[in-house]
C-alpha cells in the first residue's frame, strides 16, 4: 500500500503501512480540506533535485483518493499529503479519513 513514513516534531518515525494497520478498526470520517491553510504549510518532502520533485509528482498523480487519510489525535495529517494535493488540484474539498483517538507508538523512536 503505502511507501512513505511520517516523522513527528520529535523525530519519531511512523511507517505508513503501520499507521494504516493501526487504524484498521477506526471508522471512516470526512476530512474537509482547508486549501488556503494547507498551501501555507511547510513542505516536509526532501526536494533537492528535479528527480526528487518527479518522484513526488508521480506519487500525487497516482494517489488513490478513496484511501482514507490517517490523522493524528490532534487532527494533523500523518499519512495522505499526496492525496490532499491531488484533491486540491482536482477541486475536491473532502476526503475520507481515519483519526486516532490515541496516537500509536512510532516504529522508530528518536
Amino acid at each position: 500500500m503505502a511507501k512513505g513514513c511520517f516523522i513527528d516534531n520529535k523525530g519519531n518515525i511512523f511507517n505508513s503501512d503501520s499507521l494504516h494497520k493501526a487504524a484498521e478498526h477506526i471508522p471512516v470520517t470526512t476530512y474537509h480540506i482547508n486549501t488556503e491553510k494547507i498551501l501555507e504549510e511547510m513542505i516536509m518532502w526532501k526536494l533537492k533535485s528535479f528527480h526528487d520533485f518527479l518522484v513526488h509528482f508521480e506519487r500525487v498523480a497516482g494517489a488513490d483518493l478513496a484511501t482514507p487519510l490517517i490523522l493524528r489525535s490532534d487532527g494533523y495529517v500523518m499519512d495522505g499529503w499526496h492525496r490532499i494535493i491531488k484533491a486540491i488540484h482536482e477541486g475536491i474539498t473532502e476526503l475520507p479519513a481515519k483519526k486516532f483517538i490515541e496516537d500509536p507508538e512510532p516504529d522508530f523512536k528518536s
